[in-house]
C-alpha cells in the first residue's frame, strides 16, 4: 500500500504517477534480466563449489595455507550470494508487474540477506592480493602471515559482511531493488518523491554506499595496488640482475626465468584486475545511477550479469 500526505498537491501527484509509471516501464523489460540472473546465477554457483571441492578434495595441503583458507572463505560467501542471485524475482513479493515473483516479505529479506553476506567476496579478493603482497613483495613468512595478519583478514571481512547483513535486516532496507531484493527505500521512489512516505528502508541510498559501494571501492583500491607493486617489483628485481650479472650461462638463465616470472605476473595481474574491474564496477556504477536518479541502458545490468560468471571460470583457472 503506497500511504500519500494528506498535504500532497496535484502536482505531487502528477510527479508519483510519472514514477510508477517509469517503473512499470521497466518491469515490462525484466523478464530478460530475470532469466539472465537465473542463468549466470546457477554457473556462479557451480564455479563456487568448483573452488570448495578442489580445496576440500585435498584438505590437508591447501587448508595448510593461507591462501587456501582465504579462497575457501571467498567461495563460500559466494555460494550464498550465487544462490540468491540465481533466485532473481522468485523471493520478490508477489507482483503481477515482476515476471517470476513468488515470494513474501520474508523471502525477500532472506534474498537481501544473503546478497549482502556476499560483500565478503570482493573483501576475500582484497585479502588474497594483498597476501601476494606481503609474500612476493616483502618476503613476510608464511607463518608470520597466518600469526599475525590472517585472523584480522578474517575478522574484518566476516565482521563487516555479517554486520551490514544484520543492521539492514534489522533497518528494514531489504526490499524489491528492480529483479533482486537489496538494500532500497519502499515504495519505490519515495526518497525522491515529494509527498510519498517511505514505509520501510528510509535513507537507503546512504546505506547502499556505505554498506556496499565503499567497501567495494576500497577492495579494488587494494588489489590494483597490490597487483601493480608486485608487478614493479619483479621489473625492479630483473633489472638488477641485469646491471650486476657476468655474462655466463647462470646469469643467462636466472635473467630469463625473472623475465618469464614478469611476463607471467604481469599477464596474471592485468587478468584479474581486469576481470575484478569489469565484474564490481559495473554494480557499483549502476547503484550509483539509481542513487542519484540517473537513467542507465539495460545492457549495463546484462554485462553485469554476465560477468559474474566469467569472473568465476577465471578464478578455478
Amino acid at each position: 500500500m503506497i500511504m500519500v500526505s494528506p498535504n500532497t498537491t496535484s502536482t505531487d501527484i502528477d510527479t508519483i504517477k510519472s514514477i510508477l509509471d517509469n517503473i512499470a516501464l521497466k518491469d515490462n523489460l525484466s523478464q530478460e534480466r530475470v532469466i539472465i540472473s537465473h542463468l549466470t546465477g546457477a554457473l556462479s554457483m557451480i564455479g563456487s563449489c568448483t573452488i570448495i571441492y578442489i580445496i576440500v578434495s585435498d584438505f590437508k595441503k591447501r587448508i595448510s595455507c593461507v591462501y587456501g583458507r582465504l579462497l575457501l572463505m571467498m567461495s563460500i560467501f559466494d555460494v550464498f550470494f550465487s544462490i540468491a542471485h540465481m533466485l532473481s524475482s522468485i523471493p520478490i513479493p508477489r507482483d503481477k508487474m515482476m515476471h517470476g515473483s513468488r515470494g513474501n516479505t520474508q523471502t525477500c529479506e532472506m534474498q537481501g540477506f544473503l546478497l549482502q553476506l556476499g560483500i565478503a567476496v570482493p573483501l576475500y579478493n582484497a585479502s588474497l592480493c594483498f597476501y601476494f603482497l606481503l609474500r612476493l613483495r616483502y618476503n613476510v613468512s608464511e607463518k608470520t602471515i597466518a600469526q599475525k595478519i590472517e585472523p584480522f583478514m578474517h575478522i574484518m571481512n566476516v565482521g563487516f559482511a555479517m554486520g551490514s547483513s544484520v543492521a539492514s535486516l534489522l533497518m528494514g532496507l531489504f526490499n524489491r531493488k528492480g529483479t533482486l531484493c537489496w538494500i532500497e527505500s519502499y515504495p519505490w521512489g519515495c526518497d525522491f518523491a515529494p509527498g510519498l512516505e517511505c514505509t520501510k528502508g528510509e535513507n537507503s541510498p546512504l546505506f547502499e554506499i556505505i554498506f556496499g559501494v565503499i567497501p567495494i571501492g576500497c577492495s579494488y583500491v587494494v588489489v590494483m595496488c597490490s597487483m601493480v607493486a608486485i608487478y614493479l617489483y619483479i621489473r625492479r628485481k630483473e633489472k638488477l640482475v641485469r646491471r650486476s650479472s657476468n655474462s655466463n650461462a647462470a646469469n643467462e638463465a636466472r635473467i630469463n626465468l625473472l623475465s618469464a616470472e614478469k611476463k607471467q605476473t604481469a599477464i596474471l595481474a592485468s587478468l584479474f584486475v581486469g576481470a575484478f574491474f569489469i565484474t564490481y564496477s559495473i554494480p557499483v556504477v549502476v547503484n550509483v545511477f539509481a542513487i542519484f536518479g540517473v537513467h542507465y541502458t539495460h545492457w549495463i545490468v546484462y554485462t553485469y550479469k554476465v560477468s559474474f560468471y566469467h569472473y568465476k571460470v577465471f578464478g578455478i583457472l
